[in-house]
């Protein structure tokens, strides 16, 4: 369901990009001291690790 379509669109994105595709997210807040994780889509297609 909607897991798959989140999955679809990100693959969509990540293909459309021509030249060159920069990926990010926080690792960590500051302010709020909470630790995130990379999307499990990154993670999937190999472009972040899971933290620890």
């Amino acid at each position: 369901g909607s897991l798959e379509e989140e999955r679809r669109l990100f693959y969509v994105a990540v293909t459309r990009a021509k030249d060159e595709l920069y990926l990010s997210y926080a690792k960590y807040d500051k302010i709020k001291k909470v630790t995130y994780q990379p999307s499990r889509f990154l993670i999937e297609a190999g472009m972040a690790q899971e933290e620890a």
